[in-house]
């Protein structure tokens, strides 16, 4: 976890700007609204700037790369052996470029067969299923965390090495969705599946009460799951919520 901590930290101030400066985090800019300067690309890549000025990050450029199947295998084999030399950008193809990629179905149904395997007692066929679903979906916050404790209870248990390995994929892709904004209505997190909000609160934010999840469609389109959670809990301590962007959901690739 300290090189997850360390991206953290090296992450921290543009993604306090682009907070700042982006109403939401938009996942479907098209090319007309999204040209930007060779200077806006400074240290992150995609960090880029609309002529106007206002700074935002290029999903779509995540896509782009994602939808390289050479590139997406490389990036999913470097991350699934823990590779600590990988880049918070790297995650973030594996993770965002995901919703880009042909195969994409939106996000959670994988993980429910999982999930199914784990409820019947039935550890080791989870665990092989995982290894299986890891290949095209290896940043899913949900897999690793299911994952991990089929791992832990199959009939050969990983070592702790092997367990550690886990953690600190699952730590790093949730300090990836956390970049992504701030929880609030105007910087919501984005996120490729319903189940990584719940990830998010529960094992970044948290957050112990859940009380009402509703989806919201924003003057701009953008739609939102809007959690409220309990008091002083969430993104405002005034309201009690932590808003999320849900656009990835209806289908990236198609925008």
């Amino acid at each position: 976890m300290k090189s997850v901590l360390l991206c953290a930290a090296a992450a921290a101030l543009w993604c306090a700007d682009l907070s700042a400066q982006e109403p939401t985090q938009d996942a479907s800019t098209s090319p007309s609204e999204s040209v930007a300067t060779d200077s806006a690309e400074q240290e992150y890549r995609f960090v880029k700037m609309r002529a106007n000025g206002d700074m935002y990050i290029d999903y779509r450029a995540m896509g782009e790369e994602a939808r390289d199947d050479e590139r997406f295998a490389a990036l999913a084999e470097r991350f699934i052996a823990a590779d600590e030399e990988l880049e918070v950008e790297d995650v973030q193809v594996l993770y965002y470029g995901r919703a880009f990629r042909d195969d994409y179905t939106g996000g959670d149904i994988a993980e429910r067969s999982v999930y199914e395997l784990l409820k019947s007692g039935l550890y080791d066929s989870a665990y092989e299923k995982c290894l299986e679903l890891q290949r095209s979906d290896p940043a899913s916050p949900q897999l690793l965390r299911l994952m991990y404790e089929a791992a832990q209870q199959k009939s050969t248990p990983l070592t702790e090495p092997e367990l550690s390995a886990l953690v600190y994929r699952y730590g790093f892709v949730l300090t990836v969705i956390s970049f992504s904004g701030n929880g609030t209505m105007l910087a919501p997190y984005v996120v490729t599946a319903v189940g990584d909000e719940y990830e998010l609160m529960y094992n970044m934010l948290e957050v112990t009460e859940v009380q009402m999840q509703s989806l919201v469609v924003l003057d701009d389109g953008t739609r939102c799951d809007v959690i409220k959670v309990g008091e002083g809990e969430g993104a405002d301590s005034e309201s009690d919520e932590v808003w999320f962007n849900v656009d990835m959901l209806f289908g990236a690739s198609d925008k």
